[in-house]
């Protein structure tokens, strides 16, 4: 095994002491290593001045088969001197650190410093990195930060094959954060970030190859967060952004233009000043699984715009899956753009949550358009054990349960069901539903109480939904009406219904504060109620709770977002418009009986639409879900004329009745579980209508594959040889025994070992992509307290050049014989520290030490948060 050798830039006259001009020195150093063949040029930490060139733009040349490398970026800074690029001469510098144009560079690695513009005391324009006019092959930039420039961060517009860059940062640059074009085969660019540069965050000129970027956060930009741009016609370029967040930039966060093929997955794109994601001149471009938010901040323009460019269409384009929510500013959620509708056509805009927009969910007006199962809340049903579940921005309709649940709404509009159990309830911000549809829900008995506490009611904006229970307001707590009381002790405001079901239960729910001369009847919904003979009952143009009662009943809703029950007897339901509900309590309220071949109790809804947001509430009844009509599922079953569709169960009671429904209209494809609601199917876990929700994934004693998704996800290998991925989100990963690989992913990731078997010599974990000054080595549990030799409770960090690992061990065996080693990919000799780790906390010098004996730790995860 050949050892590379190391060049120390001080053994070749660098001082480092920020005075001195080290170009000279610097350039030997890697001017030897290159002519030894190939080694390791160090730059300790301190501040090295460089200036300008021999001519050939760059202040430090690279050269090939040469890895430079520091202490880590902040550490190790080399720095532009003062006028440095002033010069209007041909030696002037254009870049601190690059490939001298027209040579390329092989097998070279740039790692673990910084690079500083100085551009306050310099002139012209100078980037950080700069390979413009010159090639490479095998080129990795890795940890490395460029900031203060006053060209860009990163100049990769050069032709490179195989470049890699990761782990670097582009912030406080005149110009845009990175720039990558030309030729760019195989590039790997994963967990960089660009931050608060004064043109685009990444700039990417396609040049008619396939790229990618992975984890990427680009932030606080003046231009786009990353702008995409194929200048040499349709069908040459292909292009994916996947994972990561774009927010706080001046224009859009993705821009993609003149793009044919490609995507953008998994990214949290918020407050930017245009749209979160603008689709220029593109085709068959997917926009999928991302969380969408609080965009057009400066101009009002779509969450999701789908435009021409000049004379090129934008055609057959997806935005599928999206969590939108839009601000003041957000016209539409998803809209296509034009002047001339015929430029843009085809879009295929399908399934998502798109709520808080001023002009409405989707324009989508172009030729051969299809829009279809799009719902404008999110669905969040709890388990039957104590949940906590907390919302996000968007409007939400939350379901507890069973169980002692914790709800909060977080921001949007929110309706909440706590269900059965002493739940706490939180609306947050926003005009927010709490509703109730038994007494079970929220009750107390002659000794004791089981009663909900919503610690935050806004009574100048939320509401209490109680119809379903015959409650329409305050009173003296008899004949459909509550008491309010309040008691000064607690804080607390009571409303108590006086009148006891059968079982003796009496309905009560409790108000954190006092809300005796504030709460009204505008805070009640109140209900249109039939009786026990055919009634024909009409809405108002406000949110209205039809209820027919028994027989066969007219419900017409009119306008608003109605709740329409017609009860049992065979109704004829008309939402009006509006996004309306037609609620279910009970499988006798819509029959079909196959003996007498008899459709006289079967309900026909007139004017279902889904696209208006029309929903059915079938979540009292016990079905699963859709399906083939079996098993507690119901079939989706459209005519030969093709004009009614009919929602069933093919299983019969006893006196040949089953559940049917009757809807006017084609509706074979655009009834989802996003509007057909049902109770949750799988009361051991909490379940969504998006994956948005954080995964708690544990593995088994087999090899796992286990996925994160958007949320801060908690992953257990447990044994096994696993693989265990993050992706979005701040997560922790533990493997558990076994050699597992993990990948964090985007966010500030942990990596936690309770166990010396974890992780250990000869069956160790492999970390791919630990991020230092974000990502954490959680070895509390362990006992070691810092780095060092790897003994007397300190771990030693160790390279190996030839398989690119660096390696995190222990060099004193526990009792098993095992000796603890984790290995991270990537060289991180220089830039991990003890602040990457979390350690055992040292121990007193004053304390009597109990030798063999662990301190206690306790792990806490939040349930189905």
């Amino acid at each position: 095994m050949s050892i590379s050798p190391t060049f120390d830039i001080r053994n070749y006259g660098a001082k480092g002491d920020s005075v001195t001009d080290d170009t000279v020195a610097i350039q030997k150093a890697i001017d030897a290593a290159s002519a030894a063949g190939g080694g390791k040029v160090y730059i300790p930490g301190g501040t090295w001045l460089v200036s300008d060139s021999d001519g050939s733009g760059n202040a430090l040349a690279l050269k090939s088969n040469v890895t430079l490398t520091g202490d880590g970026a902040g550490d190790s800074v080399l720095k532009l001197a003062d006028g440095a690029g002033s010069n209007a001469t041909a030696s002037s510098t254009t870049s601190l650190l690059g490939v001298v144009a027209g040579s390329t560079v092989r097998d070279a690695t740039v790692s673990n410093l910084s690079l500083d513009g100085n551009q306050v005391n310099g002139g012209g324009q100078v980037s950080g990195w700069s390979q413009s006019g010159a090639s490479s092959t095998n080129l990795l930039i890795d940890g490395v930060t460029a900031t203060n420039f006053s060209g860009s961060g990163f100049d990769l517009t050069g032709a490179s094959v195989h470049l890699t860059v990761r782990n670097s940062t582009a912030t406080g640059n005149t110009s845009d954060g990175f720039a990558l074009g030309g030729s760019l085969p195989a590039l790997t660019f994963q967990d960089n970030r660009a931050l608060d540069n004064g043109g685009n965050g990444i700039n990417v000129g396609l040049g008619g190859v396939a790229m990618s970027l992975t984890d990427s956060l680009a932030s606080g930009n003046a231009g786009d967060g990353i702008h995409v741009h194929e200048e040499s016609g349709v069908d040459t370029g292909f292009f994916s952004v996947i994972g990561g967040d774009v927010y706080g930039n001046g224009g859009d966060g993705v821009h993609m233009r003149g793009i044919e093929y490609g995507g953008v997955y998994r990214l949290d794109i918020h407050d930017n000043g245009g749209s979160g994601v603008n689709l220029q001149g593109t085709t068959h471009i997917e926009v999928s699984d991302n969380v969408i938010h609080a965009n057009a901040q400066s101009n009002d323009v779509p969450e999701v715009a789908i435009r021409n460019l000049g004379s090129e269409n934008g055609t057959q384009n997806f935005v599928y899956d999206n969590l939108i929510t839009g601000s003041a500013g957000s016209t539409f959620g998803v809209a296509e753009v034009t002047s001339d509708v015929a430029s843009v056509e085809g879009s295929v805009i399908f399934g998502n949550v798109i709520n808080g927009t001023h002009a409405g969910d989707i324009s989508a007006a172009g030729n051969q358009s299809q829009v279809y199962n799009n719902s404008d809340v999110l669905i969040v049903r709890g388990s039957a054990g104590p949940d906590t579940l907390i919302g996000s921005r968007s409007d939400e309709l939350i379901s507890g349960g069973a169980g002692r649940d914790r709800i909060d709404g977080g921001a949007g509009d929110d309706v909440i069901h706590g269900g059965a159990g002493a739940d706490r309830l939180s609306g947050g911000t926003g005009s927010d539903v709490f509703r109730f549809s038994s007494v079970s829900d929220s009750y107390r008995t002659a000794t004791t109480s089981f009663t909900d506490r919503i610690t935050d009611f806004d009574d100048a904006s939320d509401r209490l939904d109680l119809t379903l229970l015959g409650l329409s307001g305050l009173g003296n707590g008899h004949n459909g009406t509550l008491k309010a009381t309040y008691n000064a002790g607690t804080d607390i405001t009571y409303l108590s219904s006086l009148d006891a079901d059968a079982a003796g239960n009496r309905f009560q729910l409790a108000l954190d504060g006092n809300h005796l001369s504030t709460l009204g009847a505008a805070n009640f919904f109140s209900s249109i109620t039939g009786t026990s003979s055919d009634d024909k009952l009409l809405g108002t143009a406000a949110d209205d709770v039809l209820i027919g009662g028994a027989g066969r009943d007219n419900l017409s809703g009119d306008g608003g977002a109605d709740r329409l029950l017609g009860g049992s007897g065979g109704d004829t339901l008309m939402g009006g418009a509006g996004a309306d509900t037609f609620v279910y309590t009970r499988v006798s309220d819509s029959l079909r009986n196959d003996a007498s071949g008899s459709y006289a109790q079967r309900d026909v809804i007139t004017d279902f639409n889904s696209n208006g947001h029309d929903r059915l509430d079938l979540t009292a009844l016990g079905f699963k879900g859709l399906g083939n009509g079996y098993d507690g599922t119901l079939k989706v079953v459209l005519n030969l004329a093709g004009d009614q569709t009919a929602l069933k169960s093919l299983e019969p009671d006893a006196d040949g009745n089953r559940f049917e429904i009757l809807i006017n209209g084609n509706h074979l494809y655009d009834l989802t579980a996003s509007n057909v609601l049902f109770a949750n199917p799988d009361d051991t876990r909490v379940d969504s209508s998006q994956p948005l929700t954080s995964v708690n994934a544990t593995g088994t004693a087999a090899a796992d594959t286990l996925y994160g998704d958007w949320g801060n996800d908690t992953l257990f290998g447990m044994a096994g040889n696993d693989v265990l991925a993050g992706s979005v989100g701040d997560d922790l990963l533990v493997g558990g025994a076994g050699s597992d690989r993990l990948t964090g992913g985007s966010g500030a990731d942990i990596f936690r070992f309770d166990h010396i078997s974890d992780s250990y010599v000869g069956a160790a974990d492999l970390i791919t992509d630990f991020t230092t000054g974000h990502d954490t080595l959680d070895v509390s549990a362990l006992g070691f307290t810092g780095l060092g030799n790897g003994r007397d409770g300190s771990l030693q960090v160790s390279y190996n050049a030839n398989s690119d690992r660096t390696y995190v061990r222990s060099n004193e065996a526990d009792g098993a014989g095992q000796k603890f080693q984790v290995t991270l990919a990537g060289d991180y000799s220089h830039s991990l520290h003890a602040e990457d780790f979390a350690f055992s906390a040292a121990p007193n010098a004053a304390e009597i030490k109990v030798v063999g004996v662990a301190a206690p730790m306790d792990h806490v995860v939040l349930s189905d948060a």
